[in-house]
């Protein structure tokens, strides 16, 4: 995954990136403070921020409001000091997913991540299948089953469904799997409904 770090310490900062680099093969972009980072920011995207709180020029919450004004879905980790919880709480009603304590521990780094790249996952499949739907103009089953055009009398919940499997079929070309995922049913279900239409 690809990660902007931002501490104005360089020790700290060398240390993390290179355990995000080696140990868990991470993507990692290093920056002193929020100024700097906010100029990598507006060239480039990360899915997720891991940011000090206190540091010159632009320190970690004003980069928090920054980040999420740019990148609503980007997460972003904050590293708080020992005096600094009142403001990590901040952070997280400012949108922070997770905040770390110093003096960081890597296993606790890693889990935090971990969440990240789940949650990233996530948007992503979500975002893809918005793209696909929108593509193929597949409304949605409750949309789908009131466009239907049913017989006006004389018809029974039998025909009635028999009327929407078979839409449902025409729309996804004859595939049943597709077909049955679009009605929420599995496919031997959708086979063995078949059979008394």
């Amino acid at each position: 995954m690809r990660i902007l770090l931002v501490d104005d310490e360089p020790l700290s900062r060398k240390a993390t990136a290179q355990f995000l680099e080696e140990e868990l093969g991470h993507d990692i972009t290093e920056c002193e403070h929020g100024l700097e980072a906010k100029d990598v920011l507006r060239d480039n995207k990360f899915p997720l921020v891991i940011s000090d709180l206190r540091m010159p020029h632009m320190d970690g919450l004003e980069l928090l409001k920054h980040v999420k004004q740019v990148s609503a879905n980007t997460d972003f980790v904050v590293i708080t000091g020992h005096g600094d919880l009142d403001t990590a709480i901040k952070a997280l009603r400012l949108g922070a997913y997770d905040f770390i304590r110093k003096p960081i521990d890597v296993e606790e780094l890693a889990a935090s991540i971990s969440r990240s790249m789940e949650r990233q996952a996530l948007i992503n499949e979500n975002y893809e299948l918005k793209q696909k739907q929108t593509k193929t103009n597949v409304l949605p089953l409750d949309a789908f089953i009131r466009n239907v055009q049913l017989p006006q009398n004389g018809f029974n919940l039998y025909e009635m469904e028999a009327t929407i499997i078979g839409k449902v079929l025409e729309m996804h070309d004859n595939n049943k799997n597709k077909a049955a995922q679009y009605l929420g049913i599995s496919p031997q279900a959708l086979r063995s409904r078949l059979k008394y239409i």
